[in-house]
């Protein structure tokens, strides 16, 4: 359904109406079960949903396994709900199970490399985002993992290669108006992608701290960090949560104070799911103590 790949409210509804719909239609049909609690991750993460959206979607999930515990986009979905509720042995299994189950699923490919991506296995997340690639590149979502995971780990023409792609795909794409801020910033239109962002930021009415951060790491991959420490400097008094601190210093190349960070949003039951690799640079997922974050995060420590 093209409105699973809009990553927009609208979209969102939409889809979980059409899956909502279909259930109606067809209860003994796993499959629509499954992509309902897919539906909810379109434009939300866990934060966004009610208590009420969280349990609906639990239970879709568990619906979907009792109905074909063979379906691989079962799987999946029980994947996003382990992830939500941060058991990541358990979704890392249900994922691994989804993909063994249904190797030819671009979508479950792909969420088994947005696991390991999230939680800093790179190189693993593109292995899978490539296989998925193989089946399917004409999917609006997965040309954004690409990007998005190249941008994060600095690799800009190799992200531009997959944004250029998406541009062609659904020029309408949700978060493309934004990249393109990023990608005039590091092309140098410093006044005009900051314009630009800074109104895609506006209107989907994200928190401050979450803009802060994307300018310093836009400057930071324009290679301007006189830019990216100008804006830190203008902003070190604002009551950022620990986890945006933490990825507004591994930006900036201090992976101390990022650590430090880390450690005072753990200490205080800060969650970090929604800031662990995307917002932290190759640098900090380098780090010897990187390890000993995921193990008390709970993520599996892989060989």
């Amino acid at each position: 359904m093209h409105a699973m790949n809009e990553q927009t409210p609208e979209a969102e509804l939409r889809a979980i109406e059409f899956f909502e719909s279909a259930i109606k239609r067809e209860p003994e049909w796993a499959l629509p079960y499954a992509r309902l609690v897919m539906a909810s991750t379109i434009y939300r993460s866990m934060a966004d949903l009610s208590d009420d959206q969280i349990r609906r979607a639990t239970e879709a999930a568990d619906q979907s396994l009792q109905l074909d515990p063979n379906l691989g986009a079962a799987h999946t979905a029980k994947g996003i709900i382990w992830s939500w509720n941060e058991v990541h042995s358990e979704a890392l299994d249900s994922f691994i199970k989804s993909v063994e189950l249904a190797p030819e699923s671009p979508e479950e490919l792909r969420w088994l490399g947005i696991f390991y991506s999230i939680y800093g296995y790179q190189e693993l997340a593109f292995e899978y985002y490539d296989a998925a690639w193989r089946i399917d590149p004409w999917h609006d979502k997965l040309n954004n993992n690409f990007y998005n995971d190249y941008l994060n780990w600095g690799d800009v023409d190799k992200a531009r290669e997959y944004f250029d792609h998406a541009l062609e795909i659904n020029p309408d794409y949700a978060e493309i108006p934004a990249y393109a801020a990023i990608f005039d910033i590091i092309d140098g239109d410093i006044d005009g992608g900051y314009a630009k962002l800074r109104a895609e930021f506006e209107k989907f009415g994200l928190p401050e701290g979450f803009w802060i951060y994307n300018v310093i790491w836009a400057y930071m991959l324009a290679e301007r960090p006189d830019l990216a420490n100008q804006v830190y400097l203008e902003n070190t008094e604002k009551d950022f949560s620990n986890a945006v601190w933490m990825g507004i210093h591994s930006r900036l190349g201090d992976q101390d104070t990022a650590y430090a960070f880390a450690d005072s949003a753990l200490a205080v039951g800060e969650s970090l799911e929604l800031f662990f690799s995307d917002w932290t640079s190759p640098a900090f997922n380098a780090d010897p103590r990187f390890n000993d974050l995921r193990r008390r995060m709970g993520i599996p420590i892989l060989d």
